[in-house]
């Protein structure tokens, strides 16, 4: 009896690892690009990933959470930060040393 009890836990574990990995491989699968920004001087850009929703009702679609992620101009990831709905999202604000979003973030750009 004491075989079978370890061989249940086993298989217990197994289907709750592979869900988790289902879970995050369609999480991270399904993420599509929102929106992109370039600079004025076109040195960086502010890309938006919107990432999918397990359920959501006719015209929720905006609600949906994203990452916000800076590059340079190489495709370098330079800063990261989430959101919870990207239809928050909204043209950044570039300044000559900065760039940031409404409530959202405000990063400071390497130097030249």
């Amino acid at each position: 009896m004491k075989r079978f009890g370890r061989v249940v836990l086993g298989l217990i574990v197994a289907l709750v690892c592979a869900g988790a990995l289902l879970a995050a491989s369609w999480y991270y699968g399904g993420t599509t690009e929102y929106a992109r920004f370039k600079s004025p001087d076109g040195r960086h850009e502010v890309v938006v990933y919107r990432h999918p929703m397990l359920f959501a009702m006719p015209g929720q679609g905006s609600d949906a959470p994203g990452t916000i992620v800076l590059l340079n101009q190489a495709g370098r990831e330079l800063k990261r930060t989430s959101v919870g709905m990207v239809q928050l999202i909204s043209d950044p604000r570039w300044d000559e040393d900065t760039v940031g979003m409404k409530l959202l973030f405000k990063w400071k750009l390497p130097a030249k």
